[in-house]
């Protein structure tokens, strides 16, 4: 497994590595600097078309000084040479160094990283105004509402600590990273920050919140690392009050108690994942999220052309599948050898009802 394990950090030491680029600090340099915890954060500026997200980081950077200051100098050696003009503007008694280069003939966005190093902690982020507010916030004149007075944000902390509590007192471990996050605005984000065009197909953000699933307010967790009983725990919340309507009606999940694996799961298995969902509600609550996504009335109409076309499979699935499909499904991954980036495979399995319906339903479908 090491070529794939090797893979796998390569590909998430990339992706830090590009926020990094984003803030101007790399990841080694934080890592080096940071003597204790470390906050990143996404931050939206919805009515800023141009820029409507900023990324920043805040660091403790106590009894590592001296190392901070040396990166921000570093930082300062490549982002003149890299022809950034440097201003330095003096907010709370501290100096923030603000960068700026111009956009590139047809571009829009004006590239800014803006950088500040007190006796405690270090904060960058790719505009100048987050740093300032920081700083205000700090000095106890926040501008805004403090992330931990949300009642999405201690409901959803608070349930994730509860409930890895238990696990910790009794297989020990080390609480590494807590995150919360607002997944329609972080969705937003991520679209800007990754530069997603998909030019004239639909809005999948705005589809979603328009079939209900907005109704999904906060989600967070915690991880624990190193316990006697495991190298990595996670629990978490979806935090989502409220009732569900159209299609979000597909997210219909139960509370099941404990079974134990499946004895046809081999034990070199890369990963198992079990979920107990209303497979036969949720299919039918996908009607208007389909019917919207292609513009037109046309779910139903699939589903009689897959019973009644003489040229189809012929294939009720309103009376011969979904009714026969139990509420279990089970994700399975593992990786063929020699292991590398592209070894990955996954297997999805639906316990059934009724095997020999559900055969011949196969059946039909392979020989059209």
């Amino acid at each position: 497994m090491q070529p794939f394990i090797e893979s796998q950090r390569a590909r998430a030491k990339d992706y830090l590595q590009s926020i990094g680029n984003k803030i101007g600090i790399k990841l080694q340099d934080l890592y080096d600097i940071a003597s204790g915890e470390v906050v990143l954060s996404w931050l939206p500026f919805e009515n800023d078309k141009r820029r409507p997200f900023a990324i920043c980081v805040v660091a403790d950077i106590r009894e590592l000084n001296q190392k901070a200051d040396a990166v921000m100098e570093t930082i300062d050696q490549d982002r003149s040479g890299g022809g950034w003009a440097r201003q330095d503007v003096t907010h709370r008694g501290q100096t923030v160094r603000i960068y700026t280069t111009q956009p590139k003939p047809g571009q829009f966005k004006v590239e800014q990283i803006a950088f500040t190093a007190g006796d405690q902690r270090l904060i960058a982020a790719d505009r100048d105004s987050v740093v300032t507010d920081l700083l205000d916030a700090i000095a106890g004149h926040p501008k805004g509402q403090a992330i931990n007075t949300l009642h999405e944000f201690k409901t959803v902390l608070k349930r994730s600590g509860k409930a890895i509590r238990q696990p910790i007192q009794n297989g020990g471990g080390t609480i590494a990273a807590e995150w919360f996050a607002k997944p329609f605005q972080m969705g937003r984000i991520l679209r800007e920050a990754f530069e997603v065009d998909r030019g004239d197909q639909f809005d999948i953000i705005k589809l979603l919140e328009n079939q209900g699933f907005n109704v999904i307010k906060a989600a967070g967790g915690i991880f624990v690392i190193a316990g006697k009983k495991y190298d990595f725990l996670h629990k978490g919340l979806v935090y989502a009050p409220g009732e569900f309507e159209k299609a979000a009606r597909m997210m219909q999940f139960e509370n099941k108690p404990y079974e134990d694996i499946p004895t046809w799961v081999h034990n070199k298995t890369a990963s198992f994942n079990r979920v107990n969902l209303k497979i036969e509600n949720a299919f039918w609550a996908s009607e208007t999220l389909i019917n919207e996504a292609f513009g037109d009335e046309i779910f139903k109409d699939i589903i009689e052309g897959i019973r009644d076309d003489e040229d189809g499979p012929q294939i009720d699935i309103a009376k011969n599948v979904l009714p026969n499909l139990d509420d279990q499904i089970i994700l399975i991954t593992d990786n063929t050898l020699p292991t590398d980036v592209n070894s990955e495979r996954m297997l999805v399995a639906i316990r059934v009802r009724d095997a020999k319906a559900i055969r011949l339903a196969i059946r039909k479908a392979c020989l059209l």
